[in-house]
């Protein structure tokens, strides 16, 4: 509202196809000239590792998650991940066709695939819901290095940012987590 700036990077992915108020605010960015630059748009590392798919049933549908966010005219730019040449080839595949195939189509149609990426997006409106008020984000994210990233230094960084009194300790005095994602 403030037109303070020119371009925004922006969490954007297939996990928020239901986020109407997010894509609202994107198109209205959008429109202003402001440019997004999507990143984790492909939910970054392995999936399913303790949800309800094992990696090797059925993997991520990497060009599917990339086509979805491309498909959306506001979206400027992404900043997918690549660690290796094939991801670099996979990512360039798309810039030639965004249709979907039927596999991908598939894919996206599953509605169990937002919960298994088991994608946080930080937002903390979940904190309110922990009767501990645990920082269940910086717990997701910590997951997030160990399981889906198998990056145990990145894991003891974000542990060592959590506040004392708010980290996993605290979650003993409840026999059942209470806390929902909005």
């Amino acid at each position: 509202e403030m037109n303070s700036f020119d371009v925004v990077v922006v969490a954007f992915n297939c996990t928020m196809s239901e986020d109407k108020d997010l894509i609202k605010a994107l198109e209205n960015a959008a429109r202003k000239g402001i440019g997004l630059v999507a990143m984790k748009t492909q939910c970054g590392g392995a999936w399913g590792v303790d949800g309800y798919r094992k990696p090797k049933e059925q993997p991520k549908n990497q060009t599917a998650m990339l086509k979805w966010v491309l498909q959306h005219d506001f979206i400027s730019t992404v900043i997918p991940a690549m660690e290796t040449f094939d991801h670099i080839d996979e990512d360039f595949s798309v810039a030639y066709d965004l249709e979907y195939t039927p596999e991908e189509k598939r894919f996206l149609d599953d509605e169990n695939i937002p919960y298994s990426l088991a994608f946080c997006r930080q937002c903390k409106k979940c904190m309110v819901t922990c009767p501990e008020c645990v920082d269940i984000p910086a717990l997701m994210r910590t997951h997030m290095y160990a399981y889906q990233y198998q990056n145990m230094d990145l894991l003891n960084l974000a542990q060592k940012e959590i506040e004392a009194g708010k980290g996993l300790y605290q979650c003993k005095f409840c026999e059942k987590c209470q806390a929902v994602c909005s």
